[in-house]
């Protein structure tokens, strides 16, 4: 519960302080997003939509997951022979268990829960779709790119090449404004996963009932999703962006003029350095990653299990 509402005091305080920040980034969206519709070629339209519609699915995904995780703690304690609190609570010269302070305690719980759950989905949804968005830019390139290779004049190849030079510019600006918006708080759920999911498999082998190892079970796979896609997708915004200098470099350069040669060139160069999402502007968040945060939290989770188990 600490935990969780560390997590989602953290990410309302990012969302506030740089409200302005992400009301740029949301406006810039806007702005490309309209200029590619404008272009009224069906390729690109079929890219948005498409990645348009997966955004929405997994939204849902992750409100329905959330929803169960939220409905199974609240739940657990109405159903519950004894009186249980969603999460063990203490608080000092205060006995918890005796009405009114049970009742009072299992409400204040039971709204902070709701909330949390709101936030972090709410928040994971929102940095999901970004990354699909720079991944559906990364894919109009590399169309674009592709399509270049049927032209024969060299003026008309040049002036299309500049038109990705200035796409792929506002794709880089685009990641460079997420890293800033999202580096800290990817720091924080770096070190936030591996705390929380010992702390849950943990208590999965201490509770005895059933119904606890269910609700556990749910929240375990919550958790691990929302890190799942987030990880999954930043490694799409690498790969995809990567693949934006091999579109480039399957033009038929040795067709066309010097002049055409020099700024595709400048193309290659700059696109061989890929997209990346970044902790801290340092490492780069992709499924490597995650296999690093499962591997250090399955070791301490074998510590704590061999102290308290």
């Amino acid at each position: 519960m600490t935990m969780l509402m560390f997590n989602t005091f953290l990410r309302t305080v990012v969302m506030v302080t740089n409200r302005k920040k992400f009301c740029k980034l949301l406006e810039h969206i806007r702005q490309m997003y309209e200029e590619l519709m404008m272009e009224r070629d069906a390729e690109i339209c079929r890219i948005m939509e498409d990645h348009t519609a997966m955004v929405l699915k997994i939204s849902k995904i992750n409100l329905i997951m959330g929803m169960l995780t939220t409905v199974g703690f609240t739940v657990f304690p109405i159903i519950s022979e004894e009186r249980e609190f969603i999460f063990g609570i203490y608080v000092p010269y205060l006995k918890e268990y005796q009405s009114p302070w049970y009742e009072i305690l299992l409400t204040g719980q039971s709204v902070l829960n709701l909330s949390a759950m709101c936030i972090f989905i709410a928040f994971t949804a929102m940095f999901i779709s970004y990354f699909m968005f720079a991944i559906a830019i990364s894919k109009v390139l590399q169309y674009k790119l592709s399509r270049t290779c049927t032209e024969v004049s060299s003026k008309i190849v040049e002036r299309k090449i500049v038109e990705c030079i200035k796409l792929h510019l506002r794709l880089i600006s685009f990641i460079e404004q997420i890293n800033e918006l999202c580096g800290f708080i990817a720091l924080m759920d770096f070190l936030l996963f591996v705390i929380v999911l010992c702390i849950m498999l943990l208590s999965f082998i201490l509770v005895k009932t059933v119904t606890q190892k269910c609700i556990i079970t749910v929240y375990i796979t919550m958790v691990f999703t929302q890190a799942f896609l987030l990880y999954y997708f930043s490694n799409e915004v690498f790969y995809e962006s990567l693949q934006i200098s091999t579109a480039a470099y399957d033009i038929n350069w040795f067709n066309y003029d010097v002049r055409t040669q020099v700024v595709l060139k400048l193309l290659l160069l700059r696109s061989q350095k890929p997209c990346a999402i970044l902790i801290v502007k340092s490492y780069p968040v992709n499924l490597r990653r995650l296999q690093v945060l499962v591997k250090i939290t399955y070791s301490v989770f074998t510590l704590l299990e061999k102290v308290y188990g």
